[in-house]
Protein backbone atom coordinates (compact mmCIF):
# COMPACT_ATOMS: atom_id res chain seq x y z
CA UNK A 1 0.00 0.00 0.00
CA UNK A 2 2.70 2.35 0.88
CA UNK A 3 4.37 2.03 -2.59
CA UNK A 4 1.18 2.30 -4.12
CA UNK A 5 0.47 5.52 -2.46
CA UNK A 6 4.34 7.18 -3.47
CA UNK A 7 4.10 6.10 -6.81
CA UNK A 8 0.57 7.98 -7.02
CA UNK A 9 1.68 10.91 -5.43
CA UNK A 10 4.62 11.15 -7.81
CA UNK A 11 2.48 10.44 -10.58
CA UNK A 12 0.47 13.34 -9.39
CA UNK A 13 3.34 15.94 -9.02
CA UNK A 14 4.60 14.80 -12.57
CA UNK A 15 0.88 15.55 -14.48
CA UNK A 16 0.74 18.96 -12.15
CA UNK A 17 4.20 20.07 -13.59
CA UNK A 18 3.43 19.52 -16.72
CA UNK A 19 0.24 20.60 -17.08
CA UNK A 20 1.57 24.29 -15.40
CA UNK A 21 4.29 23.82 -18.15
CA UNK A 22 1.66 23.07 -20.99
CA UNK A 23 0.35 26.81 -19.68
CA UNK A 24 2.70 28.84 -19.79
CA UNK A 25 4.07 27.64 -22.79
CA UNK A 26 0.22 28.25 -24.47
CA UNK A 27 0.68 31.91 -23.00
CA UNK A 28 4.13 32.45 -24.64
CA UNK A 29 3.21 31.05 -27.96
CA UNK A 30 0.15 32.86 -27.79
CA UNK A 31 2.53 35.51 -27.77
CA UNK A 32 0.54 37.46 -24.77
CA UNK A 33 3.22 40.70 -23.42
CA UNK A 34 2.72 43.62 -21.56
CA UNK A 35 4.60 46.92 -21.07
CA UNK A 36 3.68 49.64 -18.67
CA UNK A 37 5.17 52.95 -18.27
CA UNK A 38 4.61 54.76 -15.32
CA UNK A 39 5.62 58.52 -16.85
CA UNK A 40 3.75 61.37 -17.71
CA UNK A 41 2.53 61.37 -21.31
CA UNK A 42 4.08 58.05 -22.00
CA UNK A 43 2.26 54.92 -24.00
CA UNK A 44 1.07 51.89 -22.54
CA UNK A 45 0.99 49.34 -25.04
CA UNK A 46 -0.80 45.55 -24.46
CA UNK A 47 -0.46 43.48 -26.92
CA UNK A 48 -2.54 40.30 -27.39
CA UNK A 49 -2.98 38.13 -30.30
CA UNK A 50 -5.81 40.41 -31.81
CA UNK A 51 -4.96 43.74 -31.55
CA UNK A 52 -2.75 46.35 -30.01
CA UNK A 53 -3.72 49.01 -27.96
CA UNK A 54 -2.10 52.78 -27.18
CA UNK A 55 -3.18 55.15 -24.97
CA UNK A 56 -1.85 57.71 -22.78
CA UNK A 57 -1.28 57.59 -18.69
CA UNK A 58 -1.19 59.81 -16.61
CA UNK A 59 1.45 60.12 -13.96
CA UNK A 60 1.09 59.26 -10.43
CA UNK A 61 3.11 59.75 -7.84
CA UNK A 62 2.57 58.08 -4.23
CA UNK A 63 5.21 59.30 -1.35
CA UNK A 64 5.43 56.21 1.16
CA UNK A 65 7.48 55.17 4.03
CA UNK A 66 8.15 51.81 6.07
CA UNK A 67 9.25 51.27 9.26
CA UNK A 68 9.47 47.77 11.09
CA UNK A 69 9.78 46.03 13.15
CA UNK A 70 8.37 48.29 16.20
CA UNK A 71 9.33 44.98 18.46
CA UNK A 72 8.89 47.11 22.04
CA UNK A 73 11.19 45.31 24.87
CA UNK A 74 10.83 46.22 28.33
CA UNK A 75 13.45 48.95 27.71
CA UNK A 76 11.41 50.48 25.41
CA UNK A 77 8.10 50.94 27.85
CA UNK A 78 10.68 52.26 30.59
CA UNK A 79 11.59 55.05 28.30
CA UNK A 80 7.82 55.75 28.05
CA UNK A 81 7.25 55.71 31.57
CA UNK A 82 5.74 58.64 33.04
CA UNK A 83 5.64 59.73 36.62
CA UNK A 84 1.52 59.57 36.99
CA UNK A 85 2.24 55.67 35.38
CA UNK A 86 1.02 56.55 32.02
CA UNK A 87 3.04 55.94 28.85
CA UNK A 88 4.09 58.22 26.17
CA UNK A 89 6.27 57.48 23.15
CA UNK A 90 6.44 60.26 21.35
CA UNK A 91 10.17 60.56 21.47
CA UNK A 92 10.34 57.57 19.49
CA UNK A 93 9.76 59.29 16.31
CA UNK A 94 10.86 63.03 17.15
CA UNK A 95 13.48 62.98 14.63
CA UNK A 96 11.20 60.99 11.80
CA UNK A 97 8.14 62.50 12.20
CA UNK A 98 8.34 64.84 9.55
CA UNK A 99 9.64 62.28 7.65
CA UNK A 100 6.29 60.26 8.19
CA UNK A 101 3.93 63.40 8.18
CA UNK A 102 5.30 63.44 4.52
CA UNK A 103 3.89 60.66 3.12
CA UNK A 104 1.02 60.00 1.37
CA UNK A 105 1.47 56.43 3.04
CA UNK A 106 3.48 55.88 6.36
CA UNK A 107 2.97 52.32 6.83
CA UNK A 108 4.61 50.63 9.87
CA UNK A 109 4.96 46.83 11.34
CA UNK A 110 4.09 46.65 14.53
CA UNK A 111 5.45 43.41 15.70
CA UNK A 112 3.52 43.28 18.95
CA UNK A 113 -0.27 43.89 19.73
CA UNK A 114 -1.52 46.68 21.95
CA UNK A 115 -3.04 44.69 24.54
CA UNK A 116 -2.26 47.50 26.88
CA UNK A 117 -1.24 47.41 30.73
CA UNK A 118 -4.35 45.58 31.81
CA UNK A 119 -2.41 41.60 30.17
CA UNK A 120 0.79 43.01 31.59
CA UNK A 121 3.44 44.64 29.71
CA UNK A 122 5.98 41.73 28.80
CA UNK A 123 8.97 40.87 26.20
CA UNK A 124 10.24 37.87 25.05
CA UNK A 125 9.09 35.63 24.29
CA UNK A 126 5.15 36.38 24.83
CA UNK A 127 5.13 40.40 23.92
CA UNK A 128 2.75 42.99 25.45
CA UNK A 129 2.52 46.97 24.50
CA UNK A 130 0.55 50.19 26.33
CA UNK A 131 -1.61 51.14 23.68
CA UNK A 132 -0.29 54.36 24.43
CA UNK A 133 2.58 52.98 21.72
CA UNK A 134 -0.12 53.21 18.93
CA UNK A 135 -1.02 56.61 20.28
CA UNK A 136 2.10 57.88 19.51
CA UNK A 137 2.26 56.09 16.20
CA UNK A 138 -0.94 57.75 14.97
CA UNK A 139 0.32 61.22 16.60
CA UNK A 140 3.60 60.26 14.11
CA UNK A 141 1.55 60.32 11.02
CA UNK A 142 1.26 56.31 10.61
CA UNK A 143 -1.91 55.81 8.99
CA UNK A 144 -1.58 52.15 7.71
CA UNK A 145 -0.24 49.24 11.06
CA UNK A 146 0.27 45.79 10.37
CA UNK A 147 -0.12 43.58 13.66
CA UNK A 148 0.00 40.49 11.22
CA UNK A 149 2.82 38.58 12.85
CA UNK A 150 4.29 35.96 14.65
CA UNK A 151 3.77 37.76 18.08
CA UNK A 152 0.11 38.38 17.09
CA UNK A 153 -1.25 35.81 19.60
CA UNK A 154 1.49 36.48 22.29
CA UNK A 155 -1.34 36.92 24.67
CA UNK A 156 -4.28 35.24 22.75
CA UNK A 157 -7.43 36.67 21.59
CA UNK A 158 -7.65 38.78 24.24
CA UNK A 159 -4.90 40.91 23.22
CA UNK A 160 -6.12 40.65 19.51
CA UNK A 161 -9.32 42.07 20.65
CA UNK A 162 -7.74 44.53 23.06
CA UNK A 163 -5.45 45.63 19.55
CA UNK A 164 -8.50 46.06 17.67
CA UNK A 165 -10.65 47.69 20.05
CA UNK A 166 -7.96 50.33 20.61
CA UNK A 167 -7.54 51.53 17.00
CA UNK A 168 -11.38 51.29 16.16
CA UNK A 169 -12.20 53.66 19.17
CA UNK A 170 -8.98 55.73 19.30
CA UNK A 171 -7.74 56.03 15.99
CA UNK A 172 -10.65 54.88 13.85
CA UNK A 173 -8.52 56.70 10.75
CA UNK A 174 -5.84 54.65 10.77
CA UNK A 175 -5.92 51.40 8.91
CA UNK A 176 -4.43 48.42 10.86
CA UNK A 177 -5.93 44.89 9.39
CA UNK A 178 -9.78 43.76 8.63
CA UNK A 179 -11.13 41.42 11.10
CA UNK A 180 -13.84 39.06 10.79
CA UNK A 181 -15.26 37.07 13.37
CA UNK A 182 -16.28 33.60 12.64
CA UNK A 183 -18.85 31.97 14.64
CA UNK A 184 -16.31 29.57 15.81
CA UNK A 185 -13.68 32.68 17.23
CA UNK A 186 -10.67 34.37 15.66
Amino acid sequence: MRKFTILLFTVVVILSVAYMGLIAYSAFINNYSAEFIFDEDETTTVETTEATTETTAAATEINLIMIGDMLAHEGVYGSGRQDDGTYNFDHLFAHIKDDIQASDMALVNQEVILGGTELGLSGHPLFNSPTELGDSLAAAGFNIVLHATNHALDKGAVGIDNTINFWKTKHPETAFFRHTRHSGGL
